[in-house]
């Protein structure tokens, strides 16, 4: 049995809805599985292809990618973002009262920004409303 094989067995014989996607350098063609349900009410069936909320998941690869730009020198933790992030993003946090020339990589990192989680229950139920958006 090969690594693939036992990752799909224990997909296959754990309770925890999940899936697994598979692509990138030395694998031949993507490819993925799921196990379990994606919505309990309507039992519909996870894939591969399901939408989640990743929220906080990722922050830590986020943290780790920048660091690594920071080890490479192509990021100063301490330059203002707006010199790494779109005018249009800068001039929306202006707008919305957060002075984005303040604004560090290492604030964002360290959660001492002061920007709100944006997350809250009116942009959850838009996303879902717009899911393509």
């Amino acid at each position: 049995m090969n690594i693939a094989d036992n990752v799909i067995s224990m997909i296959k014989n754990s309770a925890i809805p999940m899936a697994l996607y598979i692509s990138g350098a030395g694998i031949k063609s993507p490819w993925g599985f799921a196990v379990g349900v994606a919505n309990k009410d309507t039992r519909e069936l996870l894939t591969i292809d399901t939408p989640f909320r990743i929220a906080s998941n990722t922050k830590t690869f986020t943290a780790a990618t920048i660091l690594r730009l920071w080890e490479d020198g192509r990021l100063d933790l301490d330059t203002s973002i707006t010199k790494y992030i779109d005018p249009k993003l800068s001039n929306l946090l202006n707008s919305a009262h957060c002075n984005a020339d303040l604004i560090t990589a290492r604030h964002l990192l360290n959660h001492s920004s002061g920007l709100n989680d944006h997350a809250d229950r009116e942009y959850i139920i838009h996303i879902l409303r717009n899911p393509h958006y």
